[in-house]
């Protein structure tokens, strides 16, 4: 905008006032937008005072070319006066083709009164428009409606959200940038909760499911928390009767291993041991025998 009003052309403030529609409109929530309201009034003054200079000039130099062209003859006033005609032509096509597209800043001709006339009633009604904006609520407002574009370049839909609650629908100063931030905040929201809930459907469905055919959480639960809280408590129960049953296995292996080992022989009777030398030592011998194994026990056990 500030190049163009720089510039060294007729259109300078023409283009630099577009530049600044285009701003207005299409980044009506920018805070740059705020910050050239001021500038914008500055170059509807100069561009003003250009189109009055126009307006006082046009039926001078109207009359001159007429005066101009009678001074002609021949071929070469034919020429002009086809060449002027063209130039109406085009300007006439031009004019109409921007009114139909509602173009806020047409061009003008510098023979052409009335669209002189317009140009001027368009900046008199710019003007106006702009200086009865509070600038200061209108920055504040669009602070708050660029953290939540921000907020939604982020990804962060809920605080976007929020954010942009901060402004009261009843005391909107840009309802351009509002609505369009709103529409942007609402399609954000959308988006999110879809993407959560497909995310949802995803980890039930992947999740796997318990004795009852139930789909557990991603921890194993079955999402009902006194079903979870007794589940728990069976499975703890569980988990101490199976070590206590194994306590019990492992106590009982050595007496199983004793009572499965082969007993050991037990030990001849002393008549068993004898039994096979009675027939050749005679009963008086063994009397003996048996006398001195007597004696030698009771005297081993004494």
């Amino acid at each position: 905008m500030n190049k163009a009003a720089a510039e060294n052309v007729d259109s300078r403030y023409l283009n630099a006032l577009r530049a600044f529609d285009a701003l207005r409109t299409q980044y009506p929530a920018s805070l740059q937008y705020v910050a050239s309201i001021t500038e914008a009034l500055d170059i509807l003054d100069k561009y003003e005072k250009q189109l009055s200079g126009l307006i006082v000039e046009q039926p001078i130099i109207s009359k001159q070319r007429e005066d101009g062209l009678k001074l002609l003859s021949g071929s070469d006033q034919q020429l002009s006066k086809s060449a002027i005609e063209q130039e109406k032509a085009n300007f006439k096509s031009l004019a109409d083709a921007q009114l139909k597209n509602k173009t806020k800043w047409r061009d003008t001709y510098k023979y052409d009164l009335k669209s002189l006339q317009d140009a001027t009633a368009a900046v008199i009604k710019e003007r106006a428009d702009l200086k009865a904006l509070n600038l200061a609520a209108l920055q504040a407002e669009n602070e708050v409606l660029t953290a939540a574009i921000r907020y939604i370049a982020d990804g962060n839909a809920t605080e976007a959200q929020n954010t942009l609650a901060r402004i009261a629908k009843g005391q909107v100063f840009n309802k351009l940038a509002y609505a369009a931030v709103d529409k942007q905040v609402k399609a954000a929201v959308i988006e999110s909760q879809k993407q959560a809930k497909a995310k949802t459907s995803g980890a039930v469905a992947a999740a796997p499911e318990d004795d009852d055919g139930k789909a557990k959480t991603a921890e194993g639960a079955t999402g009902n928390p006194m079903e979870e809280a007794l589940k728990k408590k069976q499975e703890e129960l569980a988990k101490k009767k199976k070590e206590a049953e194994k306590k019990r296995e492992e106590a009982a292996k050595p007496a199983a291993s004793a009572a499965a080992a082969p007993s050991a022989p037990e030990p001849e009777t002393m008549m068993e041991k004898l039994g096979p030398y009675i027939p050749i030592v005679g009963g008086g011998v063994l009397v003996v025998l048996l006398a001195v194994i007597f004696l030698g026990k009771k005297k081993k056990v004494d």
